[in-house]
């Protein structure tokens, strides 16, 4: 492909994910008064932030389950050793 059509592509590409974004902005307080549920809530959840791992990670920490590293399971990092400081 010529580099002026990767251009156009790149271009169309960062286009789509701002209107995504704007238009996720725009209609998210009327989806969160609809289903009543706070803003914060309803983004949180459609944005996959998936808050229940770090608390997950917590619980299982606390209770001393092996192999449950907070490193491991907060950044789903394979590779995090349990031996490494935070």
């Amino acid at each position: 492909m010529t580099l002026f059509l990767w251009l156009i592509l790149l271009v169309a590409g960062v286009g789509a994910i701002v209107w995504g974004a704007e238009t996720f902005a725009e209609h998210l307080g009327k989806a969160a008064v609809v289903l009543g549920v706070s803003s914060f809530a309803l983004a949180l959840l459609l944005a996959e932030a998936e808050p229940e791992k770090p608390a997950t990670a917590a619980v299982a920490s606390l209770r001393g389950s092996p192999g449950t590293h907070p490193r491991r399971r907060i950044t789903d990092n394979p590779s995090a050793s349990e031996d490494e400081p935070l």
